[in-house]
């Protein structure tokens, strides 16, 4: 992650508790748990692999990385529509909130907001509120994707169109399939 243009992390290894008594180790291996967070307050594991005894405990650290990032030029209330004065590009800290901070302008301009936000904070995902694509009823454009393959068909929107949400359309045969809404009057179906 540090590779990429404009990102840099910093990180702080803590200490183990003072009271603890750990055998000696020739080699020990560092570890994170399965679905550990990978950024913030997080738990390294690290386990005596090559010992007398066998040992494994965590050290605390922190790791906070920071890239650019569209920032709230002012506080912002939940329902604003954002316009390409209310955000600002700056470095910000990804790892301070849950969520990924969003990279694009596109994604943001036109879209309101789920919440309210303080000045100078980086806008995230869900921050945004969902994009209608289309309306149920409409007419839309249904493709279907497979290995090295897709096939394209016209129906009618039984549910709306929520950005990246899954939706149905009605084919012209009667059946009902299920997409995901992945732009205006567009929906995809994956084989």
């Amino acid at each position: 992650m540090a590779a990429q243009p404009g990102v840099r992390v910093q990180t702080q290894v803590g200490i183990l508790n003072p009271q603890l008594k750990l055998a000696p180790c020739q080699m020990a291996q560092p570890h994170l748990n399965p679905g550990a967070r990978v950024w913030g307050e997080i738990r390294i594991g690290l386990r005596c692999v090559q010992g007398p005894v066998r040992w494994n405990v965590y050290v605390p650290a922190t790791v906070r990385v920071f890239g650019p990032a569209w920032v709230t030029a002012a506080a912002l209330p939940a329902g604003h529509l954002l316009t390409e004065a209310d955000l600002v590009r700056e470095e910000a800290e990804w790892s301070a909130e849950p969520g990924q901070t969003v990279a694009q302008a596109d994604a943001w301009i036109g879209r309101s907001l789920v919440t309210g936000l303080r000045a100078g904070q980086a806008i995230r995902t869900q921050h945004l509120r969902a994009r209608q694509w289309f309306p149920a009823g409409q007419s839309v454009t249904l493709v279907a994707r497979g290995p090295g393959f897709a096939v394209t068909s016209e129906g009618v929107a039984v549910t709306a169109g929520l950005e990246g949400q899954a939706t149905q359309v009605r084919l012209e045969s009667g059946r009902v399939v299920q997409g995901t809404a992945v732009g205006a009057r567009r929906v995809e179906v994956t084989l």
